[in-house]
């Protein structure tokens, strides 16, 4: 707010601003653009560096995009729940839903920007599910296999197979959490009868032979 009018009224500001912008088109692994990225490969002493570059406007709309859905995907829930205020577990699905997005989407992401997803997915599970945290356990150890485990200058190939094998359920899994609570509900309800009572039958038939000539 308080430098809101100098960069207003700063020609030099804005310019420089938007040189930055424009400053670099690669693009990291652990991106959805990665695949679109162009491939280049740079000898060094004793191995082959992958690097890739994203077209121009990846760069230059990647992060308006970012902002635009953070601004979209609240007002939808907004639209959706006007008759009653959204609950907590749904405010806590849709901001861990923002930061996967506003990492998946970045083209230079790296690993600690995932830091405040993992919060917001501890957080979610430890208020409001029952049981282990198993989407805060699940992600910690990808990210941390994805971080420490392989080098994402040696393997790019690797980090970004496992990270959109991922990152892609996981946003499709916080949407429908948020979007279509009803029928995840319904899902999960189907899930949590179905494969109990068919274990049921089986271990009531094994127990309950037929007799003898029926």
């Amino acid at each position: 707010m308080f430098v809101l009018p100098e960069l207003v009224g700063s020609h030099h500001v804005l310019s420089s601003t938007n040189a930055l912008s424009h400053a670099s088109t690669s693009a990291q692994p652990a991106s959805i653009w990665w695949p679109l990225g162009h491939v280049q490969h740079i000898l060094t002493p004793g191995w082959t560096v992958e690097k890739r570059s994203v077209p121009l406007w990846v760069t230059n709309y990647a992060h308006p995009l970012i902002v635009a859905i953070g601004v979209l995907l609240p007002l939808l829930v907004l639209a959706r729940t006007r008759l009653a205020p959204a609950t907590r577990e749904t405010a806590l699905t849709l901001l861990a839903l923002l930061f996967l997005v506003r990492c998946a989407l970045d083209p230079m992401t790296v690993g600690y920007y995932h830091v405040p997803l993992l919060l917001a997915l501890l957080t979610l599970e430890a208020l409001d599910r029952r049981g282990a945290p198993l989407l805060s356990l699940i992600s910690s150890a990808v990210l941390w296999v994805l971080v420490a485990r392989i080098p994402w200058g040696l393997e790019p190939g690797k980090v970004a197979t496992i990270y959109l094998a991922w990152a892609i359920p996981l946003a499709i899994y916080l949407a429908a959490k948020v979007y279509a609570p009803t029928v995840m509900s319904s899902l999960g309800k189907w899930l949590s009868t179905s494969l109990p009572s068919s274990l049921t039958t089986t271990r009531s038939s094994i127990r309950t032979p037929n007799a003898p000539g029926t």
